[in-house]
Protein backbone atom coordinates (compact mmCIF):
# COMPACT_ATOMS: atom_id res chain seq x y z
CA UNK A 1 0.00 0.00 0.00
CA UNK A 2 3.03 2.32 0.71
CA UNK A 3 4.44 1.54 -1.98
CA UNK A 4 1.44 2.45 -4.27
CA UNK A 5 1.15 5.69 -2.46
CA UNK A 6 4.65 6.73 -2.69
CA UNK A 7 4.50 6.06 -6.64
CA UNK A 8 1.44 7.48 -7.47
CA UNK A 9 2.67 10.59 -5.97
CA UNK A 10 5.81 10.28 -7.38
CA UNK A 11 3.94 10.20 -11.24
CA UNK A 12 0.94 13.10 -9.73
CA UNK A 13 4.05 15.36 -9.28
CA UNK A 14 6.03 14.41 -12.58
CA UNK A 15 2.49 14.44 -14.25
CA UNK A 16 1.93 18.64 -13.00
CA UNK A 17 5.66 19.82 -14.11
CA UNK A 18 4.79 17.83 -18.08
CA UNK A 19 1.07 19.89 -17.55
CA UNK A 20 2.95 23.10 -17.58
CA UNK A 21 5.25 22.16 -19.84
CA UNK A 22 2.72 20.16 -22.58
CA UNK A 23 -0.17 22.92 -22.03
CA UNK A 24 1.92 25.15 -23.80
CA UNK A 25 3.56 23.08 -26.34
CA UNK A 26 -0.04 22.09 -27.72
CA UNK A 27 -1.30 25.47 -27.85
CA UNK A 28 1.31 26.34 -30.27
CA UNK A 29 1.26 23.04 -32.10
CA UNK A 30 -2.60 23.28 -32.08
CA UNK A 31 -3.29 26.36 -33.13
CA UNK A 32 -0.69 28.09 -34.78
CA UNK A 33 0.91 24.50 -36.35
CA UNK A 34 3.99 25.72 -35.60
CA UNK A 35 6.17 22.11 -34.68
CA UNK A 36 8.50 24.25 -31.55
CA UNK A 37 10.99 21.73 -30.81
CA UNK A 38 12.65 24.58 -28.92
CA UNK A 39 10.16 24.94 -26.07
CA UNK A 40 11.71 22.57 -23.69
CA UNK A 41 15.24 24.49 -23.71
CA UNK A 42 12.84 27.59 -22.41
CA UNK A 43 12.56 25.08 -19.47
CA UNK A 44 15.97 24.43 -18.28
CA UNK A 45 16.90 28.32 -19.61
CA UNK A 46 14.25 29.89 -17.07
CA UNK A 47 15.33 27.24 -14.71
CA UNK A 48 18.78 28.12 -14.64
CA UNK A 49 17.44 31.95 -14.74
CA UNK A 50 15.53 31.49 -11.10
CA UNK A 51 18.54 29.68 -9.76
CA UNK A 52 20.71 32.86 -10.50
CA UNK A 53 18.07 35.30 -9.13
CA UNK A 54 17.46 32.95 -6.01
CA UNK A 55 21.28 32.86 -5.58
CA UNK A 56 21.14 36.73 -5.39
CA UNK A 57 18.04 37.58 -3.86
CA UNK A 58 16.89 34.91 -2.12
CA UNK A 59 13.89 35.20 -2.88
CA UNK A 60 12.07 31.76 -4.77
CA UNK A 61 9.03 34.21 -5.58
CA UNK A 62 11.49 36.44 -7.24
CA UNK A 63 12.80 33.23 -8.78
CA UNK A 64 9.77 31.95 -10.13
CA UNK A 65 8.98 35.86 -12.15
CA UNK A 66 11.92 35.91 -13.46
CA UNK A 67 11.97 32.15 -15.05
CA UNK A 68 8.73 32.79 -16.21
CA UNK A 69 9.55 36.46 -17.87
CA UNK A 70 12.76 35.82 -19.49
CA UNK A 71 11.06 32.36 -21.11
CA UNK A 72 7.94 34.24 -22.34
CA UNK A 73 10.29 37.49 -23.34
CA UNK A 74 12.78 35.28 -25.42
CA UNK A 75 9.53 32.85 -26.71
CA UNK A 76 8.33 36.12 -27.98
CA UNK A 77 11.20 37.34 -30.01
CA UNK A 78 12.06 33.71 -31.39
CA UNK A 79 8.44 33.50 -32.64
CA UNK A 80 8.81 37.46 -34.13
CA UNK A 81 11.76 36.94 -35.57
CA UNK A 82 12.54 33.40 -36.60
CA UNK A 83 9.24 31.66 -36.63
CA UNK A 84 7.06 33.84 -38.63
CA UNK A 85 9.03 33.27 -41.54
CA UNK A 86 8.06 29.37 -41.19
CA UNK A 87 4.70 29.42 -41.45
CA UNK A 88 3.39 26.45 -43.33
CA UNK A 89 7.23 24.89 -44.11
CA UNK A 90 6.94 22.47 -41.36
CA UNK A 91 10.22 20.41 -42.05
CA UNK A 92 11.84 23.96 -41.77
CA UNK A 93 10.60 24.91 -38.79
CA UNK A 94 11.30 21.54 -37.43
CA UNK A 95 15.15 21.91 -38.27
CA UNK A 96 15.08 25.85 -37.01
CA UNK A 97 13.71 25.15 -33.77
CA UNK A 98 15.94 22.11 -32.96
CA UNK A 99 18.62 24.78 -34.25
CA UNK A 100 17.31 27.06 -31.48
CA UNK A 101 17.34 24.26 -28.87
CA UNK A 102 21.03 23.25 -29.33
CA UNK A 103 22.23 27.16 -29.22
CA UNK A 104 20.20 27.80 -26.50
CA UNK A 105 21.54 25.13 -24.74
CA UNK A 106 25.16 25.62 -25.75
CA UNK A 107 24.80 29.06 -23.95
CA UNK A 108 23.17 27.58 -20.72
CA UNK A 109 25.98 25.24 -20.82
CA UNK A 110 28.66 28.03 -21.31
CA UNK A 111 26.92 30.09 -18.51
CA UNK A 112 26.45 28.21 -15.77
CA UNK A 113 28.23 25.21 -16.80
CA UNK A 114 27.48 21.28 -16.83
CA UNK A 115 27.67 20.60 -13.13
CA UNK A 116 24.32 19.31 -11.88
CA UNK A 117 22.55 21.90 -9.81
CA UNK A 118 19.21 21.50 -7.63
CA UNK A 119 17.13 24.68 -6.30
CA UNK A 120 16.52 24.23 -2.14
CA UNK A 121 12.77 24.51 -1.55
CA UNK A 122 11.68 27.50 -0.23
CA UNK A 123 11.37 27.27 3.66
CA UNK A 124 7.46 27.51 4.10
CA UNK A 125 7.49 24.40 1.63
CA UNK A 126 9.89 22.36 2.79
CA UNK A 127 10.12 19.61 5.20
CA UNK A 128 8.28 16.18 4.89
CA UNK A 129 4.29 15.34 4.98
CA UNK A 130 2.54 12.15 6.48
CA UNK A 131 0.06 11.21 3.51
CA UNK A 132 -1.62 7.66 4.33
CA UNK A 133 1.20 6.49 6.06
CA UNK A 134 3.63 7.57 3.79
CA UNK A 135 6.87 10.36 4.91
CA UNK A 136 6.68 12.52 1.35
CA UNK A 137 8.32 15.91 0.65
CA UNK A 138 6.07 18.75 1.04
CA UNK A 139 7.48 20.56 -1.80
CA UNK A 140 6.58 17.77 -4.29
CA UNK A 141 2.95 17.93 -2.53
CA UNK A 142 2.78 21.45 -3.09
CA UNK A 143 3.82 20.60 -7.20
CA UNK A 144 0.54 18.80 -7.27
CA UNK A 145 -1.15 21.21 -6.25
CA UNK A 146 0.50 23.83 -8.37
CA UNK A 147 -0.85 21.72 -11.18
CA UNK A 148 -4.14 21.27 -10.42
CA UNK A 149 -4.45 25.23 -10.28
CA UNK A 150 -2.97 25.55 -13.40
CA UNK A 151 -5.19 22.93 -15.12
CA UNK A 152 -8.29 25.13 -13.60
CA UNK A 153 -6.66 28.45 -14.54
CA UNK A 154 -6.04 27.38 -17.98
CA UNK A 155 -9.70 25.67 -18.27
CA UNK A 156 -11.22 29.32 -17.33
CA UNK A 157 -8.81 31.23 -19.83
CA UNK A 158 -9.28 28.27 -22.49
CA UNK A 159 -13.57 28.17 -21.89
CA UNK A 160 -14.88 31.19 -20.40
CA UNK A 161 -12.62 34.09 -21.96
CA UNK A 162 -12.81 35.80 -25.20
CA UNK A 163 -8.61 35.19 -25.61
CA UNK A 164 -9.63 31.83 -25.40
CA UNK A 165 -12.41 31.66 -27.50
CA UNK A 166 -9.91 33.39 -30.60
CA UNK A 167 -7.19 30.16 -29.67
CA UNK A 168 -10.37 27.49 -30.02
CA UNK A 169 -11.49 29.08 -32.90
CA UNK A 170 -8.00 29.75 -34.38
CA UNK A 171 -6.99 26.12 -34.12
CA UNK A 172 -10.11 25.04 -35.69
CA UNK A 173 -10.17 28.10 -38.89
CA UNK A 174 -7.67 30.43 -38.45
CA UNK A 175 -8.76 32.32 -42.06
CA UNK A 176 -12.19 31.87 -40.47
CA UNK A 177 -11.49 34.17 -37.60
CA UNK A 178 -8.96 36.70 -39.86
CA UNK A 179 -11.60 37.57 -42.02
CA UNK A 180 -13.99 38.58 -39.26
CA UNK A 181 -10.95 41.05 -37.93
CA UNK A 182 -9.59 39.34 -35.37
CA UNK A 183 -5.56 40.37 -35.78
CA UNK A 184 -4.48 36.82 -35.86
CA UNK A 185 -0.75 37.81 -35.69
CA UNK A 186 -1.71 39.06 -31.98
CA UNK A 187 -3.06 35.90 -31.33
CA UNK A 188 -0.03 34.02 -32.32
CA UNK A 189 2.21 36.16 -30.63
CA UNK A 190 0.28 36.46 -27.55
CA UNK A 191 -0.51 32.56 -27.51
CA UNK A 192 3.20 31.94 -27.68
CA UNK A 193 4.01 33.88 -25.19
CA UNK A 194 1.91 32.06 -22.84
CA UNK A 195 3.05 28.84 -23.83
CA UNK A 196 6.68 30.10 -23.32
CA UNK A 197 5.51 31.47 -20.32
CA UNK A 198 4.13 28.68 -18.74
CA UNK A 199 7.31 26.25 -19.65
CA UNK A 200 9.22 28.81 -17.97
CA UNK A 201 7.62 28.60 -14.59
CA UNK A 202 7.34 25.06 -14.73
CA UNK A 203 11.44 24.99 -15.31
CA UNK A 204 11.65 27.29 -12.27
CA UNK A 205 8.89 25.18 -9.94
CA UNK A 206 9.98 21.93 -11.07
CA UNK A 207 14.25 22.93 -10.01
CA UNK A 208 14.06 21.94 -6.11
CA UNK A 209 12.86 18.32 -7.67
CA UNK A 210 14.93 17.71 -10.44
CA UNK A 211 19.22 18.42 -10.70
CA UNK A 212 19.54 20.49 -13.53
CA UNK A 213 22.04 19.24 -15.72
CA UNK A 214 23.28 19.18 -19.75
CA UNK A 215 20.56 16.70 -21.82
CA UNK A 216 17.51 18.22 -19.78
CA UNK A 217 15.61 19.81 -22.84
CA UNK A 218 16.03 16.65 -24.68
CA UNK A 219 14.29 14.53 -21.95
CA UNK A 220 11.67 16.70 -21.29
CA UNK A 221 10.73 17.13 -25.10
CA UNK A 222 10.80 13.98 -25.40
CA UNK A 223 7.83 13.59 -22.82
CA UNK A 224 5.62 16.48 -23.71
CA UNK A 225 5.69 14.47 -27.13
CA UNK A 226 4.51 11.87 -25.90
CA UNK A 227 2.01 13.66 -23.45
CA UNK A 228 0.17 15.57 -26.37
CA UNK A 229 0.57 12.49 -28.62
CA UNK A 230 -1.14 10.35 -26.39
CA UNK A 231 -4.09 13.43 -25.40
CA UNK A 232 -4.24 14.79 -28.42
CA UNK A 233 -3.12 17.60 -30.48
CA UNK A 234 -5.20 20.94 -29.67
CA UNK A 235 -7.31 19.19 -26.64
CA UNK A 236 -6.64 20.95 -23.01
CA UNK A 237 -8.53 17.92 -21.60
CA UNK A 238 -5.92 15.38 -23.65
CA UNK A 239 -3.10 17.28 -22.21
CA UNK A 240 -4.56 16.27 -18.44
CA UNK A 241 -4.92 13.05 -19.83
CA UNK A 242 -1.71 12.16 -21.18
CA UNK A 243 0.16 13.92 -18.48
CA UNK A 244 -1.55 11.83 -15.44
CA UNK A 245 -0.85 8.84 -18.27
CA UNK A 246 2.86 9.70 -18.65
CA UNK A 247 3.33 10.80 -15.01
CA UNK A 248 1.94 7.50 -13.62
CA UNK A 249 3.64 5.37 -16.34
CA UNK A 250 7.22 6.82 -15.57
CA UNK A 251 6.83 6.62 -12.01
CA UNK A 252 5.81 3.18 -11.90
CA UNK A 253 7.97 1.77 -14.73
CA UNK A 254 10.87 2.93 -13.26
CA UNK A 255 10.05 1.11 -9.70
CA UNK A 256 8.79 -1.84 -11.74
CA UNK A 257 11.31 -2.04 -15.07
CA UNK A 258 13.93 0.56 -14.34
CA UNK A 259 15.96 -1.21 -17.17
CA UNK A 260 12.89 -0.57 -19.90
CA UNK A 261 12.05 2.83 -18.75
CA UNK A 262 12.06 3.96 -22.26
CA UNK A 263 9.93 0.95 -23.53
CA UNK A 264 6.82 1.54 -20.57
CA UNK A 265 6.68 4.98 -21.78
CA UNK A 266 6.96 4.84 -25.55
CA UNK A 267 4.87 2.01 -26.07
CA UNK A 268 1.61 3.02 -25.06
CA UNK A 269 2.55 6.12 -27.28
CA UNK A 270 2.60 3.59 -30.09
CA UNK A 271 -0.20 1.40 -29.13
CA UNK A 272 -2.51 5.05 -29.19
CA UNK A 273 -1.07 6.01 -32.36
CA UNK A 274 -2.31 2.91 -34.23
CA UNK A 275 -5.56 2.36 -32.39
CA UNK A 276 -6.29 6.32 -32.42
CA UNK A 277 -4.38 8.24 -34.15
CA UNK A 278 -5.64 11.47 -33.48
CA UNK A 279 -5.18 10.64 -29.64
CA UNK A 280 -7.22 9.90 -26.51
CA UNK A 281 -9.32 13.51 -26.47
CA UNK A 282 -7.92 14.58 -29.62
CA UNK A 283 -9.72 15.15 -33.32
CA UNK A 284 -8.91 13.85 -36.90
CA UNK A 285 -8.06 16.64 -39.11
CA UNK A 286 -5.25 18.61 -38.09
CA UNK A 287 -3.05 19.75 -41.20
Amino acid sequence: MRFAVLQTLNGLSLSAVLFLISIGFNIIIGLMRIINLSHATLFVLAAHIGVEVLGRTGSFLAAIVAGGLSAALIGVIIERFLIVRMYGRRFEQVLMTMGIMFIVDDITLMIWGGYAVRTPAPAILSGPITILGVIYPLYRFAMIGFGVIAAVLMWLLIDRTKFGAYIRAGADNSEMIQAMGINVRKVFLLSFGLGALLVGLAGVLSSPLYALQPGMSMNFLSLAIVVITIGGIGSLPGVMVGSLFVGLIDSFGKAFFPELSYFTMFVPMVLVLVIRPQGLLGRLGWS
